[in-house]
């Protein structure tokens, strides 16, 4: 259980990850409003409780990995041009 809630480091390291995680939870949130528009409200939740545990360090690895394969799985449902953006918070994510 403690694997889960690791401890931040100070300085540059750790503004580094802090905005990683932001900039991941900024995708997800953008993410989560194309899903609200198309009205898939298990992606849109998914979405939100990722962005929201990455950006507050909640279970983070969880989130990480669960952020990866709900971008992976909308790869799938995007057209190529949109879903490019994707590559970029699913590899920070891993």
């Amino acid at each position: 259980m403690q694997k889960l809630f690791s401890m931040f480091p100070n300085g540059a390291p750790g503004l580094a990850l802090l905005l990683l995680r932001l900039f991941v939870g900024a995708v997800l949130i953008c993410d989560a409003v194309t899903a609200a528009a198309e009205l898939n409200v298990v992606q849109l939740c998914v979405y939100l409780a990722c962005a929201f545990a990455l950006a507050v360090g909640v279970l983070t690895p969880i989130a990480a990995v669960l952020a990866a394969l709900i971008e992976t799985i909308g790869l799938n449902a995007h057209v190529v041009q949109i879903a490019l953006y994707s590559f970029g918070p699913i590899l920070i994510a891993i």
